[in-house]
């Protein structure tokens, strides 16, 4: 299912998701991905391959788009907190588990999953725990950016 939107209360295009899945059958591990692009450029369709391939392998795939600079990193962040907590909210439609959600970054994404996991305040204006139960980090080397800065 492609371009679901996960921000009620915005119409912006980069605030969507993309949900693949094969089966309701059985709750089955979630695997988002958050694509990188130095924070200004990038989009979940690059990245549909991703999609169909974790779905043979048995997860169910969500890929999400997100605000890009100029928006400072705290909005970016936002954007990317709100996909996840409507996956934790509405996954289990497509077969997913919402008590195993597992983050994928690549890039600047690998800097924004784990700035969101570390960081409660995105999930604590909710009034709910972290949902993340794990992260997988691919060539996000600069993770410390005030060294780089």
């Amino acid at each position: 299912i492609r371009n679901i939107s996960y921000k009620n209360d915005t119409h912006n295009k980069q605030n969507t998701l993309d949900v693949y899945y094969s089966s309701k059958d059985s709750l089955r591990d979630v695997l988002v991905f958050v694509h990188g692009g130095k924070w200004k450029h990038g989009h979940k369709n690059r990245y549909k391959f991703l999609g169909r391939n974790f779905v043979r392998k048995g997860l169910v795939t969500v890929i999400i788009d997100y605000s890009l600079s100029p928006n400072q990193i705290d909005k970016i962040a936002e954007d990317c907190a709100a996909a996840i907590i409507w996956v934790h909210q509405y996954v289990s439609k497509y077969g997913g588990n919402p008590n195993r959600i597992f983050l994928m970054g690549y890039s600047s994404g690998g800097h924004l999953i784990e700035f969101i996991n570390s960081n409660t305040r995105f999930f604590d204006q909710y009034n709910m725990t972290n949902p993340i139960y794990g992260i997988i980090l691919l060539d996000a080397f600069g993770l410390d950016m005030c060294e780089y800065l």
